[in-house]
């Protein structure tokens, strides 16, 4: 969710979006606007530094890459990352930092007009009843979600 919604915002902003995606995901990828789409293989770097040579501006890492991402990112560039657990050691003037979902109603609530107006894809993986919340946990639990659940009363 995270990711899908970072790329239709930073698209909408104007900026070229490179998803890095295993590969059953990539044509969801290029459906939320990235303009290229790679593999998070072993070859992540290769493919990047291929495209651009001196790496990309910045990298938001929404699951857990780290230094594999890292390496991507041009000197002196910005690498954010939402898993606390694998933000890399800074280097080559390259600010790195982690982000944590804090309580914003006023960006919830714009987030939620634009998704209203079409304007943002909200990826819903199945709609439940609410008292079925435990089979919806339990299929959060075993992954492989592409989107999220909505429980409804």
């Amino acid at each position: 969710m995270v990711g899908g919604f970072a790329t239709q915002l930073a698209g909408g902003r104007g900026a070229r979006v490179v998803a890095a995606v295993r590969d059953s995901d990539a044509d969801e990828a290029r459906r939320m606007g990235a303009e290229i789409v790679v593999s998070t293989g072993d070859d992540l770097q290769s493919m990047i530094r291929g495209e651009w040579v001196d790496g990309v501006d910045a990298c938001l890492d929404t699951v857990g890459l780290g230094a594999g991402a890292l390496m991507c990112v041009r000197d002196g560039g910005a690498f954010v990352t939402s898993v606390p657990t694998a933000v890399p050691e800074a280097g080559r003037g390259i600010a790195t930092q982690t982000v944590q979902v804090q309580p914003d109603p006023k960006a919830t609530s714009e987030l939620a007009g634009r998704a209203a107006a079409g304007e943002l894809t909200v990826r819903v993986a199945e709609i439940l009843p609410l008292e079925r919340f435990r089979d919806a946990y339990a299929r959060l639990e075993r992954g492989g979600l592409r989107g999220k659940i909505v429980l409804t009363p």
